[in-house]
């Protein structure tokens, strides 16, 4: 599995380049970007949901999920969708 580690190595910059390249920073270089994304996409990048869920400590869920072995809507968790 690709990570960021990689397309930085690839791309000749840092992670954290990367990481703003990524999340579409305002203040990243047109230039610069163009040369991250075109390694995320030669090296076949894909986010990895569980990494960043564990780094931001959120997870994305459907918007509703029953809690097992409970059919009460007091028991009912509600995530909101990006």
């Amino acid at each position: 599995m690709t990570t960021i580690v990689d397309v930085a190595r690839a791309a000749g910059v840092s992670t954290a380049t990367v990481s703003r390249v990524l999340n579409n920073h305002p203040q990243v270089d047109p230039r610069l970007a163009a040369t991250v994304l075109q390694a995320v996409k030669d090296l076949g990048y894909r986010p990895n949901r569980v990494a960043r869920s564990l780094r931001t400590r959120m997870v994305m869920l459907s918007p509703t999920l029953q809690i097992r072995g409970s059919s009460s809507p007091k028991s009912r968790v509600v995530a909101r969708h990006r």
